[in-house]
């Protein structure tokens, strides 16, 4: 039987000072330089979290890889939980693919909410702009084309500087995808 000196010569180990100093460390250094990186880096828009990295790629395509992980994980931990019960998050493994699980839920419902939104977006600039196939550019001078090249790129930057920053389920995405 232990008695409570032998817990108090077990907590003085040499090891547990190590294994406390692997954790404080890391947590003071990311403590401090949090708040300089958060300055230098950008907002977090709402389109950075449902548009592909590759401009040509649809959004369809991020939606639907992240509706197939979401769909493979949820179907890998039913089978673990369905037999073992509960017990399986006894493990750190099944807590941390619980959390991936999650991400890929919240992920999958902001793609989707994205793409409704850019398919809103996209039918609206055909209803502006009518059909390109059938305005007649011949009766452009070169002069007007470039002024409208222009106005487009301004307003692609006016675009960007006043897109919504990320909301709550945005940031919630973002901790959990770092977590």
């Amino acid at each position: 039987m232990s008695t409570p000196a032998d817990g108090a010569a077990y907590w003085l180990r040499w090891q547990v000072f190590v294994c406390g100093a692997l954790i404080a460390v890391p947590t003071a250094l990311a403590a401090a330089l949090l708040p300089r990186l958060r300055r230098s880096v950008a907002p977090l828009r709402a389109t950075d979290l449902w548009l592909p990295c590759w401009p040509r790629l649809h959004p369809g395509c991020l939606l639907g890889y992240r509706a197939f992980a979401l769909a493979a994980a949820a179907a890998l931990l039913v089978r673990d939980i369905v037999p073992h019960g509960p017990r399986v998050f006894f493990f750190y493994t099944q807590w941390t693919f619980l959390l991936v699980t999650i991400y890929f839920a919240v992920a999958t419902a902001i793609s989707a909410h994205g793409c409704w939104s850019y398919s809103k977006k996209s039918l609206r600039k055909t209803d502006e702009y009518g059909d390109v196939e059938n305005r007649d550019l011949s009766t452009s001078i070169s002069g007007e084309r470039k002024n409208d090249e222009k106005d487009k790129m301004a307003s692609y930057y006016e675009q960007i500087a006043n897109e919504k920053r990320a909301a709550f389920w945005g940031r919630c995405m973002q901790i959990i995808y770092q977590v």
